[in-house]
């Protein structure tokens, strides 16, 4: 009959949630791969312009006070601070100051992040079959320490493949972002440089190609910046998705076990067991007094993505450990892209472009002592940990949104 037709049909309780698998790696087709390298590329080009324009004054802040210790000391205490630089620039230069370098930073910042986003994604995949991924709520210590070898090995590759490729811009970006301070302090030699490709062809014709390449081995070294950054967000992301999880599988059971006790309270087999059919009105009784189901707290549609202010804490306390190990070298890199060649028979000063990477660190510890390696740190940190969230944030959103285009 109709009736038995219908009480043979699945009932709501007899539906079982679609089982949360977690997303394997497998092979990929040459267009498939394509498809996500252009993928991470855009979503990395996008995040990164966000963030070139949004803290172009930090950065402006951050370079000045890494570059002071190249100043004469008479203008050394006008970046003593992060608000004694920007007091600074604001006095001296207006407004316009405090986005030095911008015109460069829009080139380079998407595209040291498209660049590196599709390395690391691409590294991570290449990776696959020597470090395999664990499935997700494997806690153990040996899969964290395989899981974080693999990201920071990939983060590292990443990183000097990008910063060989793009080098010369950061130079371009440092010099257009100090120029201007070391000209009120009678220290550019050399005319002001003007725009991103301007400033390439004089520093190429007045020192030579080999000047855009300087500071490159400290940026290699500080490759280490990106091998404790991402294990760490990979790891804080990792566990906050194993916790939605978790939550998700408990609230499964709850809802179970409350419908259970519903149709066992209504007079009906429990799931899994057969029994004698019921009649509409029994089971309409029990869909009455059944409360409404409330929202999970996960939704079932995203079981993979985290919240915003999840990937923005992810994204903070990683740059914030990365940043405590690696400042320094950052700092190095910095002072090694300001040199600049001065007028024969000047007097040897930090930063003249006969120094190496060794003489700087030297030079940085006789004037102004191991601190002088963090000068600059709390304005870096201001500036990075916003950065990095918004960087990270509009990567995954982009992304996502890509994937689901088929890119």
């Amino acid at each position: 009959s109709a009736q038995a037709s219908d009480l043979a049909a699945p009932q709501p309780w007899q539906r079982k949630a679609p089982a949360m698998r977690p997303r394997a790696r497998v092979p990929r087709s040459g267009k498939d791969a394509l498809q996500t390298s252009v993928g991470h590329m855009l979503a990395g080009a996008g995040a990164g312009t966000l963030t070139a324009f949004v803290c172009s004054p930090l950065d402006v802040v951050r370079t000045r006070m890494q570059c002071r210790g190249a100043l004469p000391q008479s203008v050394r205490t006008e970046y003593s601070s992060a608000w004694s630089t920007m007091s600074s620039i604001l006095r001296r230069e207006g407004w316009r100051g405090c986005f030095r370098g911008l015109q460069a930073a829009l080139i380079i910042v998407p595209l040291h992040w498209s660049i590196y986003f599709s390395a690391y994604e691409g590294a991570k995949h290449w990776l696959g079959p020597v470090v395999p991924a664990a499935a997700p709520g494997d806690g153990s210590a040996q899969t964290l320490a395989r899981a974080a070898l693999a990201s920071g090995s990939a983060a590292v590759a990443a990183a000097i493949l990008t910063d060989t490729i793009t080098n010369p811009l950061w130079v371009v970006r440092t010099r257009l972002m100090t120029q201007h301070a070391h000209q009120a302090a009678g220290t550019l030699a050399g005319p002001l440089l003007q725009g991103t490709l301007g400033s390439l062809r004089t520093i190429a014709s007045q020192e030579g190609w080999p000047a855009l390449y300087r500071g490159l081995r400290a940026s290699w070294l500080a490759s280490t910046h990106v091998f404790v950054q991402f294990p760490v967000y990979e790891l804080l992301r990792r566990q906050m998705l194993d916790d939605r999880r978790r939550s998700r599988s408990a609230q499964d059971a709850e809802a179970d076990a409350h419908l259970q006790a519903t149709r066992a309270h209504a007079g009906e087999p429990s799931r899994g067991q057969s029994g004698p059919a019921t009649t509409m009105s029994i089971a309409q009784d029990a869909a009455d007094r059944q409360p409404a189901p409330r929202a999970p707290a996960v939704s079932p549609a995203a079981p993979d993505r985290l919240a915003w202010w999840e990937l923005v804490w992810a994204a903070s306390a990683s740059k914030v450990a990365a940043s405590c190990v690696s400042y320094p070298l950052e700092l190095v890199r910095t002072r090694l892209q300001d040199v600049r060649q001065r007028p024969s028979g000047s007097a040897a000063a930090v930063g003249d472009s006969a120094q190496s990477l060794r003489s700087v660190v030297r030079e940085i510890l006789r004037l102004e002592g191991a601190p002088g390696l963090y000068a600059g740190f709390g304005a870096n940190l201001i500036r990075v940990v916003p950065s990095c969230a918004a960087t990270m944030l509009a990567y995954e959103s982009i992304a996502h949104e890509l994937g689901e285009l088929g890119l």
